[in-house]
């Protein structure tokens, strides 16, 4: 993904002051500064203190199983309410750690 386009997600999808934790692929080059964020660089480590990637990494490798494992095929426009049946899904996980649940902003 070019980083223009990581930039303008960012802006529309990321409330100012949260933290991002990011890997160092080169889209993330142009993070826009008002976001605090820290890199993980996993050609040297997954975790960086508080900083790793491997939460969202495991929700979209679920993801990619569910569709695999459910849907034939799925139509580009109905994306979205795939990700949000897979965001309930992984956030009713039975699992002690909650505070690892993803939201998704209301359409």
């Amino acid at each position: 993904m070019k980083a223009a386009t990581l930039a303008e997600g960012i802006h529309k999808h990321v409330a100012p002051g949260a933290m991002l934790y990011i890997d160092t692929a080169a889209g993330y080059n142009r993070v826009p500064p008002q976001f605090v964020h820290e890199q993980v660089d996993h050609a040297r480590q997954y975790v960086a203190g508080r900083c790793h990637t491997n939460s969202l990494e495991n929700f979209w490798t679920l993801f990619k199983r569910g569709l695999k494992g459910t849907c034939v095929s799925i139509d580009a426009p109905h994306l979205g309410r795939y990700v949000e049946e897979q965001v309930f899904r992984f956030n009713e996980r039975k699992d002690t750690t909650r505070w690892l649940n993803f939201s998704v902003p209301a359409a």
